[in-house]
């Protein structure tokens, strides 16, 4: 059984979240406070939590913070009911490390489907499962891409600039990346290098508006293809499915 932790100081919340997790076969625990949730978080093996932003005691910030610290694995998935007034949150959930914001109402469907992907990564029809790390500063593309991506049978890493992509793919090993070229912190040429540098094999796509000499400079890096923005996300997935065979061969 799979717990999962649902903190909403709203009761009718809870119970509209509980009722369609529990028939998908989680084991939903409850808490109506930050500090309530804390306390649960060290007594169960939570795999999964979904938090809301503004609550009593330790908001969702808080809250997620301090699970990542204790579980850096966990999925933490940040709600509210005001996304306009909470937009400055929402931004800094991403820093403490969310992998999900959601405005109320929620769309049970939508739960289960993001919880079912994060534990568990949907195989391919031939039972194999493959993995590629998205990189985009700009989080509508990431999960534009990554959408087309998991429909066809893709388990995705994000990263929203070089920096988190290189240490992403230290930890994951993402048989394929896709970055854009122009990022904060490092961009997409730095990364390049670095990982040509420690996996000369490693297949790299790059998508971006960048110039045509970035271009020039990712292809003379060794990249297998490059997309310019805007793209078709179906012609990225047939480019990832033409690599993985080529690897296979």
């Amino acid at each position: 059984m799979s717990y999962l932790l649902l903190v909403d100081d709203d009761p009718g919340i809870l119970q509209m979240m509980k009722e369609p997790l529990e028939e998908a076969g989680f084991e939903v625990i409850c808490a109506k406070d930050g500090q309530e949730a804390l306390d649960l978080f060290q007594k169960y093996d939570f795999k999964v939590v979904f938090t809301d932003m503004n609550l009593p005691k330790a908001n969702g910030l808080d809250v997620t913070l301090e699970i990542k610290k204790l579980k850096p694995e966990v999925s933490v998935v940040l709600m509210t009911g005001d996304p306009d007034s909470d937009i400055l949150q929402l931004e800094v959930s991403k820093h403490v490390g969310a992998n999900l914001s959601l405005s109320k109402p929620l769309d049970p469907i939508r739960l289960v489907d993001f919880i079912k992907t994060s534990q568990h990564p949907p195989p391919t029809p031939d039972g194999v499962k493959r993995s590629v790390l998205v990189v985009d500063d700009d989080e509508d593309i990431r999960e534009f891409l990554c959408y087309s991506l998991k429909e066809d049978h893709w388990h995705t890493y994000e990263a929203e600039n070089g920096k988190v992509a290189w240490e992403m793919y230290l930890k994951y090993s993402p048989e394929i990346v896709i970055t854009d070229i122009y990022m904060p912190e490092m961009d997409g040429l730095e990364l390049i290098m670095k990982l040509r540098q420690h996996n000369p094999d490693l297949p790299i796509i790059t998508i971006s508006g960048a110039s045509t000499h970035s271009l020039e400079a990712a292809i003379l890096l060794g990249i297998e293809e490059a997309f310019t923005k805007p793209f078709d996300p179906d012609e990225v997935v047939n480019c990832l499915i033409k690599l993985n065979e080529d690897k296979s061969a």
